[in-house]
């Protein structure tokens, strides 16, 4: 990877995030190593044996496991606390749960409520809440205080996968798949989710603080991002020193007001997929940036790309 240097206005624990793509950071502090939610190669696309190298490189201490409504990100860190017998796993119980189904975590699973804070090593982690979009993801949400939960969220995993499944079978009758490709466009540029799509974003959002730094890996807020009270208490639970989002759609300015809210010293603008693989309209990255140094000027912003580093103390 490449490196980006950039000094820290304050004195603080030595801090590195690294960018692999796909949504995949890592943060590296004080010799521990946390990976949030964690991307290996397809077997399919790339080959067993491709994936098993990268897993093998990947050594990890904990995961912040966030994107529970990608089957692929749910297989991935599978595949990864399998290898890595002594890695935790930090989720929420239904995440947790999940992953449970398939590898027995036992007390390498670390649970999270809203706005409370676990401790690996000498750096801190803290749940904080994101409003769910995307289909079944509401009710699971919902589900999770509730008896037989799990039940719940399998039902709805089922009805994500048959939407799936029902619009590859449709999508290439002429019409329907015109009408489709139509709907995504529009309501993708308006950050509105599609019946059919199952969520691929963050369905929380994690703050990892050293002593001296909080780094706020805050997902898509170009899209749709929380209400202003939500973003408040944000800022209450965790004052914002990097805000790290990834962006994409036609609308910068959601992302510029979300930033003004939360006020932090530095924002790292990244991309978590290939915004270009898609009919949904989407605005370059020097757009954005653009849009924060004039709509956010008190924030310092750093476009960041795949297999890079920076260095934020």
């Amino acid at each position: 990877m490449t490196t980006a240097t950039e000094s820290a206005s304050t004195p603080s624990a030595a801090l590195e995030l690294r960018h692999y793509g796909d949504g995949h950071l890592a943060l590296v502090v004080g010799g521990v190593r946390l990976d949030l939610d964690p991307r290996l190669p397809s077997a399919e696309d790339d080959g067993d044996e491709v994936r098993r190298e990268a897993r093998g490189r990947l050594h990890t201490d904990a995961i912040v496991h966030c994107r529970s409504g990608s089957s692929a990100a749910v297989d991935d860190a599978l595949d990864i606390l399998e290898l890595r017998t002594a890695a935790l796993v930090v989720g929420r119980d239904s995440d947790l749960d999940r992953l449970d189904r398939d590898l027995e975590l036992g007390d390498r699973g670390v649970s999270v409520d809203a706005y409370e804070r676990v401790r690996l090593g000498g750096v801190r982690v803290t749940r904080l809440p994101l409003p769910q979009r995307g289909l079944g993801l509401p009710i699971a949400e919902a589900a999770d205080a509730l008896p037989g939960r799990e039940t719940v969220r399998q039902g709805t995993d089922a009805v994500a996968d048959a939407g799936a499944l029902l619009e590859r079978a449709t999508r290439g009758l002429p019409l329907v798949g015109g009408l489709m490709r139509a709907a995504e466009s529009v309501a993708g540029g308006a950050g509105v989710p599609v019946p059919w799509r199952r969520s691929e974003g963050l369905s929380w959002v994690p703050a990892v603080s050293t002593p001296g730094h909080t780094v706020v890996v805050a997902g898509d807020l170009s899209r749709t991002a929380p209400d202003a009270s939500l973003l408040d208490d944000w800022a209450e639970a965790c004052p914002v020193d990097t805000l790290v989002v990834a962006v994409s759609g036609a609308n910068p300015g959601p992302l510029v007001r979300a930033v003004r809210r939360l006020g932090p010293a530095r924002v790292v603008l990244i991309r978590d997929h290939d915004v270009w693989d898609t009919d949904t309209p989407t605005l370059p990255l020097s757009v954005f940036e653009a849009a924060l140094r004039e709509g956010a000027s008190g924030a310092k912003v750093v476009v960041m790309t795949a297999g890079t580093v920076l260095k934020l103390g």
